[in-house]
């Protein structure tokens, strides 16, 4: 706490300098959220920042946001959460993943109520698109086969690549690398967003505060 004290004093004498603990999901990690840090970086030379990044699922992120372990989150929207200020960043585009030689890789675009004969990876719970994925199934009312769960979307889409599953998942850079077709979700109509999330009347160091303006700048109307 002391460590603690220090830090915030020596940030509101120098308003330039600071840490900034930045949590985001894994759909942020491969560009969305090291852009944004270098644009900010490269955008204020004059700045003394030191960034700490950590990558997790929303619930794992917004559990550290409200043990004071990070000062900004990139997650899903969570219910509930009356103390945490959620602004939105981005709508993420989702699509149905499958392997190059499966059935349905004939097809650019596909109803949900297609894929339900064939086995599905899927996010585990804690995963902020479970509950996203879950209302887009609840809308055919139909459930898939689910195969495996994973918690992180990269890994998802190696199993996929490999023949082990299908999947809806964010459209990640990643897809375009391994050998795999992703389809267009023509049904259901869907809405997938993500949020930057800090906590109502909790400190935030100068430095946070301009990451987080420099965000909303960069992301208006998104």
């Amino acid at each position: 706490m002391l460590n603690e004290g220090a830090q915030r004093i020596q940030e509101v004498n120098g308003s330039r300098h600071g840490i900034i603990h930045l949590a985001y999901i894994y759909t942020m990690g491969s560009e969305f959220a090291p852009k944004l840090v270098r644009k900010f970086l490269d955008a204020y030379p004059d700045y003394d920042i030191e960034f700490h990044f950590t990558v997790g699922t929303t619930g794992e992120i917004i559990d550290g946001l409200k043990d004071d372990k990070y000062d900004i989150v990139f997650s899903s929207y969570k219910d509930g959460e009356q103390d945490i200020d959620f602004k939105k960043i981005a709508n993420q585009k989702l699509v149905l993943a499958v392997p190059m030689d499966h059935p349905l890789s004939i097809k650019d675009s596909v109803d949900l109520r297609d894929t339900i004969e064939y086995p599905q990876i899927y996010f585990e719970k804690g995963s902020g698109l479970r509950p996203v994925i879950d209302q887009m199934f609840e809308e055919i009312n139909q459930f898939p086969k689910v195969a495996f769960e994973m918690e992180e979307d990269s890994s998802m889409a190696g199993l996929v690549a490999q023949g082990f599953g299908i999947a809806v998942m964010p459209d990640i850079p990643i897809l375009k690398s391994l050998n795999l077709k992703t389809l267009e979700i023509s049904h259901p109509v869907y809405e997938r967003s993500v949020y930057l999330a800090t906590l109502k009347k909790h400190y935030l160091s100068p430095v946070a505060k301009s990451f987080i303006q420099f965000v909303c700048q960069q992301t208006e109307g998104r």
